[in-house]
């Protein structure tokens, strides 16, 4: 499961490095995100259908496929399970021609703590440093014709060892140029090689950190959000 992630690093030197190619076309604009929630902009990288060149655009989160008449139809559709992308009517056609890679640099997860407490996690890499998690794209041009929605979601898979505490699920990480590289091709990947190749990140690939519960409303949106708290159970003992 992803329900809000983080995009708070400047790209400019990263993307050689998540990519393994020169970028020809101009970045967007890219400002600061400690809280993105569902239905807002995330950056998202593609092939262009005709030369191939990487590229780069804002998507709403929350895939809206080509054949919805409600642009809400997407709130439902922030995370796609990796095992059903090639059967589900809302995801087949992307999977098969417009994957995509979304760009983070961390996520957030809630661990219960009892009945009526969640602690949320920042998950995050070392120094910060984004990675490109496996996405679907399309677009949808009946709802308003005038205004082209370019939608994405997330996909997910079985959460590794080190994550299961806070969910059975996270996003399937592209660690490595080989799999960024075969998920934005064009090439055709079965539901199969989905499952086998694109599985969980390895344990030490994340850190994670306390963070305080302002990140549970999406209107709070600055670096508060990451910053490192107590556990809930340590303040109540009076450990801090």
């Amino acid at each position: 499961m992803c329900g809000r992630f983080t995009l708070k690093t400047p790209l400019g030197k990263w993307l050689f490095e998540l990519f393994g190619e020169q970028i020809s076309s101009e970045l967007p604009a890219v400002q600061p995100r400690f809280n993105i929630a569902p239905t807002q902009s995330i950056l998202i990288a593609t092939r262009h259908p005709g030369d191939g060149t990487l590229q780069f655009e804002f998507a709403r989160w929350g895939l809206v496929p080509s054949w919805a008449k409600d642009k809400q139809f997407g709130a439902t559709l922030i995370n796609a399970r990796s095992e059903t992308l090639a059967s589900k009517p809302a995801f087949r056609s992307a999977f098969k021609r417009s994957r995509c890679g979304v760009i983070a640099d961390g996520y957030y997860e809630w661990q219960e703590i009892d009945k009526r407490r969640k602690q949320p996690y920042w998950i995050h890499r070392k120094q910060d440093a984004p990675f490109v998690i496996a996405g679907l794209a399309d677009l949808n041009q009946q709802i308003e014709p005038d205004k082209p929605i370019r939608s994405a979601t997330i996909v997910t898979t079985n959460s590794n060892d080190s994550l299961s505490v806070f969910h059975d699920r996270m996003p399937v990480v592209l660690d490595s140029l080989e799999k960024i590289q075969a998920w934005i091709s064009d090439d055709p990947i079965t539901q199969e090689e989905c499952i086998s190749s694109f599985g969980p990140a390895p344990d030490s690939f994340f850190e994670t950190r306390p963070v305080s519960s302002l990140v549970g409303n999406p209107k709070h949106e600055d670096s508060r959000c990451i910053e490192e708290q107590p556990k809930l159970w340590q303040r109540n003992l009076d450990l801090t």
